[in-house]
C-alpha cells in the first residue's frame, strides 16, 4: 500500500513540470480505460490545486493599452502584454495569442450569466478605480474543469461610472501578468499623451526648456532648433540643463521665475517631477506664469516617475503634458534596445537618439507633422532611421486608442 501510494505521489509531483493538470491526466486516463466520469461535484480547494498546477505562460514584453468611450476626455490604460487586440462589432475586444484566441474586454462588469463560477476572489483599486480580480472554473463538454481569469474594473469617466473587464485563458497570465494587471490600471486625461497640433500657438514661439542632466546628453535643445531651422519654421529653443535639477529647484532660481513673468518666454517645458514636493511646487511655476501668458508644458524626462505623471492630470487638468519619458517607453515596448535611445551609465541618461524622439514629439504637437530630418547634423540620419524606422513612418505618436461604442 505505502508503495502505491509513494507511486502515485511521485506521478503527482512529475505532472507539475508539465502544461497540464492533474486533473487532466486523472481524466484521460480514465477515459482510456472506458471508465466514466463525473466530477461537477468537486470542491474548491481541489479545483483550486488542479488550477495551481497549471504551468501558465511566461510574459517578457509589456506594453500600455489605453481605452476609451465615445468622445470621452479620459482614458482608462493598463499595462498588459504585448498582444494584439481586435475589435468586433459588437464594441468588445478579442485578445489573440497568435492566431489563438484566448480572452476578451468588455465594458461590463458582470458575467454572472454565462455558467463560469468564482473559485478565487482579490480586491484591490486606488482613489480612482474600484477593481476586483477572480479566478474561475467551468466544466467542458468532457467535464473537464477550465480556468480563467476575469478582472473588473469600475471608474467614474466625468459624471458617468464605467465598467470594463478583462477575460483571459488562466495559463495566458502568469504571476506577473496577473499582478500587472491588478495593479497597472488608471484612468488619466487625453492631454497626458501626446497628439498632433495641439501646441499650435507656439509655431513662432521662443521656448525654454528647462531640466537636468538628461537635457544635456540628449542634445535636444540642439536637435530641436536644427529641425526647426532646415524645415523653415520660426520657432527657437533655449535649453537649460542643471544636474540634478527638479522643478522645486528651479522654481527657487530667482532670474528664471523673474524671465517668465515677465514674458520672455512664449512657453515652458519643464522636467523634474521626482517627488510629491515637485508635483506640489509646480503651482509655484503655474502662477509666475500666468500673469505674461507664458505656457506651461510638462516634459517628463526618462527617468522621472510615473505615479507623479499619472497624478498630474487630476492635480492640474489644464497643464499640457508632452510625455516624452511614456514616448520612449513605447518605443522600447515595441522592440528597440533600450541601450539604442540610453546611455550605458548609472542614470541610463537619454542619447541624442532619444533627444531626436523629444524634438519629434514637440514638433509633431506644433506643426501637425512629421518634420524633414535628412540634413540634420547634430544627429545622423541613417542612425535614426535605422533604429526608429517604424516609429518615424507611422502616423501615429501613440500606439492605437480602443473604442467602446
Amino acid at each position: 500500500m505505502r508503495k502505491f501510494i509513494l507511486i502515485i505521489l511521485l506521478l503527482i509531483s512529475s505532472l507539475s513540470l508539465t502544461n497540464c493538470s492533474l486533473f487532466d491526466f486523472i481524466y484521460n486516463e480514465n477515459t482510456s480505460s472506458g471508465e466514466s466520469n463525473n466530477i461537477e461535484n468537486t470542491d474548491d480547494s481541489t479545483l483550486l490545486n488542479i488550477c495551481q498546477s497549471i504551468i501558465c505562460r511566461s510574459n517578457e514584453n509589456y506594453t500600455e493599452h489605453r481605452f476609451s468611450f465615445g468622445e470621452s476626455d479620459n482614458l482608462f490604460s493598463i499595462i498588459f502584454p504585448s498582444t494584439r487586440l481586435i475589435k468586433e462589432a459588437d464594441g468588445e475586444h478579442v485578445i489573440y495569442y497568435g492566431v489563438n484566441k484566448i480572452g476578451y474586454i468588455s465594458a461590463i462588469s458582470d458575467f454572472s450569466e454565462d455558467g463560469w463560477k468564482v473559485l478565487e476572489t482579490h480586491n484591490g483599486g486606488n482613489s480612482h478605480i474600484t477593481s476586483a480580480s477572480y479566478i474561475e472554473y467551468s466544466y467542458d463538454n468532457n467535464n473537464s474543469p477550465t480556468f480563467r481569469h476575469r478582472f473588473v474594473y469600475i471608474f467614474n469617466d466625468g459624471d458617468i461610472e464605467r465598467a470594463i473587464s478583462f477575460y483571459v485563458n488562466y495559463k495566458e497570465a502568469d504571476g506577473l501578468t496577473v499582478f500587472k494587471l491588478r495593479e497597472s490600471a488608471k484612468v488619466v486625461s487625453k492631454n497626458i499623451y501626446t497628439r498632433y497640433y495641439d501646441l499650435k500657438d507656439l509655431s513662432d514661439g521662443n521656448i525654454l526648456i528647462l531640466g537636468n542632466s538628461f537635457i544635456a546628453s540628449s542634445k535636444i535643445g540642439n536637435i530641436l532648433n536644427e529641425m526647426f531651422m532646415i524645415n523653415n519654421k520660426s520657432c527657437s529653443v533655449t535649453a537649460v540643463s542643471n544636474g540634478y535639477a527638479t522643478i522645486s529647484k528651479y522654481i527657487a532660481d530667482e532670474e528664471i521665475m523673474n524671465d517668465l513673468s515677465e514674458g520672455k518666454y512664449d512657453a515652458v517645458f519643464i522636467c523634474g517631477l521626482y517627488s510629491e514636493e515637485d508635483l506640489v511646487n509646480l503651482k509655484y511655476l503655474i502662477e509666475k506664469c500666468k500673469n505674461s501668458n507664458t505656457r506651461v508644458v510638462v516634459f517628463p524626462a526618462h527617468n522621472e516617475k510615473d505615479f507623479l505623471i499619472d497624478d498630474l492630470s487630476f492635480r492640474y487638468p489644464d497643464i499640457y503634458c508632452l510625455n516624452w519619458k511614456k514616448e520612449l517607453d513605447m518605443i522600447i515596448s515595441s522592440g528597440v534596445r533600450k541601450y539604442d535611445l540610453c546611455i550605458n551609465d548609472s542614470y541610463s541618461h537619454s542619447n541624442p537618439i532619444a533627444g531626436f524622439v523629444g524634438a519629434n514629439i514637440i514638433y509633431r504637437a506644433i506643426y501637425g507633422e512629421s518634420p524633414d530630418f535628412q540634413a540634420m547634423k547634430t544627429v545622423n540620419p541613417e542612425e535614426v532611421k535605422n533604429i526608429l524606422n517604424k516609429y518615424i513612418e507611422s502616423e501615429y505618436i501613440l500606439d492605437k486608442i480602443y473604442y467602446f461604442d
